[in-house]
C-alpha cells in the first residue's frame, strides 16, 4: 500500500501543470487581465474584414458611436463600463466568435455595439474632437477593466436611449428572463424635449404597410385588444384584425419605442411614442440624468441592472 502511495505521488509530480486563461474563447485570449495595451481582433462590418486594434480605443469608439460626448463625464464612465462588460460577455463564451470571422464582436449597433474610429470622431466633432476625445479617454481610462458581474459572471449589459418613465424586462420583451435586466423606474426620463415623439400618416398608407406583411388583413379593427408590459410598452394587439407584437409594429412604422398609443381622426393615424429605443438596461438619457443629480457611474449601475456587483476584471 505504501508502495502504491509513493507511486501516485511520483507520477503526479511528473505530470506538467496546465493553467487555463479566464478567457478561453478562440475568439480572443486576455491571459492576466487587461491594460492599455491589449490588443483584440474586432470584426469591422464596414471593411467586412478582421481589424486589431487596442481594446482601449475600441471601448473609446464605442462610447463615442453609442452616447452624446455632451453628457455628463459619469454617464460616460457607465457607458464604458457597459461596453467593456458587452464584450467581455461575448469574448468569455465565445457564442458569437463564428459570426464575426473568429471575432468576439462586431461593429454593427443592430448586432453588437456601435463603433466609430478617430476619423469618423473627427468628421462628427469637428473643431471639438480635441476636447470630446480627451473627455472619452479619460472617462475610460478612470474604469478602463471594471466589469459588471451578476452570480459571478459577465452580464449583457444592454443599454438604449431613453425610457417612457420606466425600463422594461427582457422576459417582456424578448421572453428571456435574466435576474439583472429587470424594470426599474426611471423618471428622470420624462424631464426634457423629445421624450413623446409622433408618427403620423394616413388611414390608406398605415393599411399598405400593414398589409405588406399581411396581405389577408381585414378592414376592420385598427387597434384593439392591446396587451401592456408594467412599464407601459405594448406586448401585442389586434390590427385589422391580426395579432401582432408591439415590436413588429415599432419595427414596421418606425416608432421610437413600443410604449405607444394609436389614435384615428380625419382619415389620419397618429402614433404617440414615449422614450427610445428597446428599454432594457440602462436608459443612456436617464444615466445622463442621474450624473446631473450627483450620482456616480457605479450608482448609476446598480440602478439600471438590478442586483449586480462591479469589480475588476481578471
Amino acid at each position: 500500500m505504501r508502495l502504491l502511495k509513493f507511486l501516485c505521488i511520483v507520477i503526479a509530480l511528473s505530470l506538467p501543470i496546465v493553467t487555463v486563461p479566464y478567457f478561453f474563447a478562440s475568439a480572443v485570449r486576455l491571459k492576466g487581465g487587461v491594460d492599455e495595451n491589449t490588443v483584440i481582433s474586432v470584426y469591422d462590418v464596414s471593411l467586412s474584414q478582421r481589424t486589431e486594434m487596442r481594446l482601449f480605443d475600441y471601448l473609446c469608439g464605442v462610447v463615442a458611436a453609442e452616447m452624446p460626448a455632451l453628457y455628463n463625464v459619469e454617464a460616460l464612465k457607465a457607458q464604458a463600463v457597459a461596453a467593456f462588460t458587452y464584450f467581455a460577455k461575448r469574448a468569455e463564451s465565445g457564442e458569437e466568435s463564428e459570426a464575426h470571422a473568429g471575432c468576439a464582436v462586431c461593429t454593427s449597433s443592430s448586432h453588437c455595439s456601435a463603433f466609430i474610429n478617430e476619423e469618423r470622431q473627427k468628421e462628427r466633432w469637428g473643431e471639438n474632437y480635441g476636447v470630446y476625445r480627451t473627455k472619452i479617454e479619460e472617462a475610460v481610462r478612470a474604469v478602463y477593466g471594471k466589469v459588471i458581474t451578476y452570480g459571478g459572471k459577465a452580464i449583457d449589459a444592454l443599454y438604449f436611449a431613453r425610457s417612457s418613465g420606466k425600463t422594461e424586462s427582457a422576459a417582456d420583451v424578448w421572453g428571456n428572463h435574466y435576474g439583472y435586466l429587470t424594470a426599474v423606474n426611471s423618471e428622470v426620463d420624462e424631464s426634457g424635449s423629445g421624450f413623446v415623439s409622433e408618427v403620423v400618416m394616413s388611414l390608406s398608407e398605415f393599411e399598405e404597410k400593414f398589409k405588406e406583411k399581411y396581405p389577408n388583413a381585414s378592414e376592420s379593427g385598427i387597434f384593439t385588444e392591446v396587451a401592456r408590459s408594467g412599464s407601459g410598452g405594448v406586448l401585442s394587439a389586434k390590427v385589422l384584425g391580426v395579432t401582432v407584437t408591439g415590436r413588429e409594429l415599432r419595427s414596421m412604422y418606425s416608432l421610437n419605442s413600443t410604449n405607444f398609443t394609436v389614435s384615428e381622426q380625419d382619415g389620419k393615424i397618429t402614433f404617440t411614442v414615449k422614450g427610445k429605443g428597446h428599454g432594457v438596461g440602462m436608459s443612456q438619457y436617464g444615466a445622463n440624468a442621474m450624473a446631473k443629480l450627483g450620482y456616480g457611474w457605479e450608482e448609476i449601475i446598480k440602478h439600471y441592472y438590478t442586483g449586480v456587483e462591479i469589480s475588476n476584471y481578471r
